[in-house]
């Protein structure tokens, strides 16, 4: 990064990096707003991407994160069991696409919410996906990946909640791409209100 800058706002921060191979990205996350039909929490981040060079560019972009655990109150009793139980999962469109990725808890009384993490960009959903953080990562590290060029698109069982999606973009000369992301929870609808209530009894 040659240079980055950060500004608050009432429910608005941007940040934008400037970076040495002529790029620059601005990063603008928000909060939907609580209403009917949209998700119960939802965060935005917008991600513009403008190539400020003199040839076209063709980017990979890989967006990484954590979901916390489905049940925080196993963390006091057993945190190796907290892992162990919960899984990778995604969620599709009816065109089979990667709409986003979704954690898998068991026992299913658990799962009152839905947390999901999903991208949009101009070519569509996320073309590949990983929740695998070792094989992701590698010999290297968080900053410097391995294998963030290859993801597995395969499941992963009894690991943490890491999830890694990506996506390709092609920016002409001057050019510019958005990206967005949404990370956030939906309730669960097939819940009935006896597998809802099993959870506090």
């Amino acid at each position: 990064v040659k240079k980055a800058q950060c500004h608050h706002g009432v429910n608005k921060t941007v940040i934008s990096y400037f970076l040495k191979d002529s790029l620059k990205v601005e990063r603008t996350i928000f909060l939907l707003p609580q209403e009917e039909g949209l998700p119960p929490a939802c965060e935005v981040q917008s991600v513009c991407i403008r190539n400020t060079a003199h040839r076209s560019r063709k980017l990979r972009i890989v967006f990484t994160g954590m979901f916390g655990s489905s049940n925080p109150d196993t963390q006091m009793v057993d945190v190796i069991y907290a892992t162990v139980i919960q899984q990778s999962g995604l969620l599709f469109d009816e065109k089979n696409h990667i709409m986003a990725c979704s954690p898998v808890y068991y026992p299913s009384y658990c799962t009152d919410l839905t947390r999901f993490f999903g991208l949009r960009s101009p070519t569509g959903y996320a073309e590949e996906y990983t929740s695998d953080v070792a094989a992701f990562l590698g010999n290297g590290d968080i900053a410097h990946p391995e294998n963030g060029a290859h993801l597995s698109n395969a499941p992963s069982f009894k690991g943490p909640s890491f999830f890694a999606l990506a996506t390709s973009i092609d920016l002409a000369s001057r050019g510019e791409a958005v990206v967005d992301t949404f990370t956030g929870v939906v309730e669960t609808p097939e819940k009935t209100a006896a597998e809802r209530q099993q959870r506090f009894s």
